[in-house]
């Protein structure tokens, strides 16, 4: 019953304790608040209190294209701006066009543990910044594998890892991009792959740039 849920009506004093009980539920899509004063603190823990601003999860072959589109405050436990978790064996191909992702937990993930198929995401021309965690992290750990491509793109002042290729069937080619400001610039545990055209600013990020070990060459 609490997911069949789409309005909720009440005053602040009530919504604020609903939202710090646990937030509300996942299928609120209208907040009607009246009768007491309302403080921005309540209204980015409403935005905030929601777990994935997009989440698309096929279960069969499927494209996604997400343009001019700005997703924040999905910045609760586990949140995430933009999640691709599909399941099944097909191909799933994403593209996030002119896209900024901002003050979420963790950015945008790409996250292939579900799936047997192949993932193909593109991100371009987009911002990806000021989220508290990890600002695009890819991850395949069994056997489906997982292509992000980073084109002329802003990835900076996140908490964690600018760019993660997690896992080994994770790649991830940066091209013409910043990666800036954050804790690690880049990272590739657990064996991931890192690519990039040699034409990147991976700069300036507060424990360490890291470096991309594969080059790739512009034809």
């Amino acid at each position: 019953a609490r997911e069949q849920v789409k309005l909720v009506n009440t005053v602040p004093s009530a919504m604020a304790e609903l939202v710090r009980g646990g937030g509300l539920p996942a299928g609120v899509r209208t907040v009607n608040l009246a009768g007491e004063p309302l403080t921005r603190r309540l209204v980015d823990e409403i935005y905030g209190s929601g777990g994935v601003g997009i989440n698309f999860t096929p279960s069969a072959s499927s494209d996604l294209m997400v343009t001019d589109t700005t997703v924040i405050n999905n910045n609760a436990f586990n949140g995430i701006g933009i999640q691709v978790n599909p399941t099944g064996s097909g191909l799933v191909r994403t593209t996030l066009n002119r896209v900024t992702v901002e003050q979420n937990n963790t950015g945008i993930k790409v996250d292939a543990s579900s799936s047997t198929g192949t993932l193909r995401t593109t991100v371009r021309d987009s911002v990806v910044s000021t989220n508290s965690g990890t600002g695009l992290w890819t991850r395949a750990p069994g056997s489906a594998a997982a292509t992000t491509l980073i084109v002329n793109s802003s990835v900076n002042q996140n908490g964690l890892d600018g760019i993660t290729a997690d896992s080994p069937n994770a790649n991830v080619a940066v091209m013409n991009s910043t990666i800036m400001g954050n804790m690690t610039g880049i990272s590739a545990p657990g064996g991931g792959r890192l690519y990039t055209y040699k034409n990147n600013a991976l700069n300036f990020n507060f424990s360490s740039d890291g470096a991309f070990p594969n080059v790739l060459t512009l034809n």
